[in-house]
């Protein structure tokens, strides 16, 4: 299973990331998202903020995905869920830390255009 984090997928909105052609370059796994996810960008989709308007652009990509129930935070439920046999896509630092430490494979957005496999030390 390929997860994504709400930090990836604000950076997507952002810098106009092709994210569904993108994931496919670097995974053949069915992209999901636990529900925590599309709570935290209801959240910051609410003003008249930049912000606000790529967390609305994020949450139309959700709707290819498969939503997973969740409870709590959602790095938490990462963090016990994920396995060495998925993948997460985020750009929080301290999320890959800890994802690396249970060895599962962590995605990122290098130069603003590619996702890429990470394999830097956070």
């Amino acid at each position: 299973m390929l997860y994504v984090d709400t930090s990836f997928l604000i950076c997507c909105a952002e810098w106009r990331v092709d994210l569904v052609s993108e994931l496919a370059n670097v995974s053949t796994q069915q992209v999901s998202f636990p529900s925590g996810v599309r709570a935290e960008l209801d959240k910051l989709s609410v003003g008249g903020t930049a912000r606000a308007g790529y967390a609305k652009l994020a949450l139309k990509f959700l709707d290819n995905m498969e939503e997973l129930p969740s409870e709590g935070k959602v790095d938490d439920w990462f963090v016990r869920n994920a396995t060495p046999a998925d993948a997460v896509a985020t750009m929080d630092v301290e999320l890959r830390k800890l994802l690396r430490q249970k060895q599962v494979p962590v995605l990122i957005i290098r130069q603003q255009k590619y996702v890429k496999l990470h394999e830097g030390k956070n």
